[in-house]
């Protein structure tokens, strides 16, 4: 028996372990046939494009930067479960306490998605990939179909 290799995010759960992911899949996938698994379902909506970046951070947007350096017009998505564009979070401390403003804790200018042609996806977390089918699920049914696939969720820190 085979399994299409599809991922299934772990729902965030603050009795979750610490250690989320791992390279051994606990429960089979059921499989699915070709024509399943690169179609989405009827009526849900997909967007395409060449590149998408799952995550919003310093390393998105340097992958943003180095993309356009030898892409400047291959269609580029971000998706963020965060409703605004990316900025420093350990300056919310220094934003909390008086001392920058909200225009300083941003990593680029307000314009900076515009001027890259990024499509931002903000506000939706990726419930799922199909890697076989290049397709990542949205957690409002919406999929995401792309070409090149970076997943820069970046890290959560442990407390030792």
């Amino acid at each position: 028996m085979t399994f299409a290799p599809t991922w299934r995010f772990p729902p965030a759960s603050p009795t979750a372990p610490t250690r989320r992911w791992s390279s051994r899949r606990t429960e089979p996938v059921p499989r699915r046939s070709g024509k399943q698994t690169k179609a989405a379902k009827p009526g849900a909506e997909v967007l395409n494009t060449k590149y998408l970046i799952v995550g919003n951070s310093v390393g998105a947007v340097g992958a943003v930067e180095a993309i356009r350096q030898i892409d400047r017009s291959g269609s580029l998505t971000v998706l963020s479960d965060e409703p605004h564009f990316t900025y420093s979070r350990p300056m919310i401390a220094e934003y909390l306490g008086g001392e920058c403003s909200l225009e300083r804790m941003l990593y680029r200018p307000p314009d900076f998605y515009e001027t890259n042609r990024v499509q931002a996806v903000l506000g939706h977390k990726a419930v799922g990939i199909d890697f076989q089918a290049k397709l990542v699920d949205l957690d409002d049914g919406r999929k995401i179909a792309w070409r090149k696939l970076l997943l820069a969720t970046g890290g959560t820190p442990i407390v030792p």
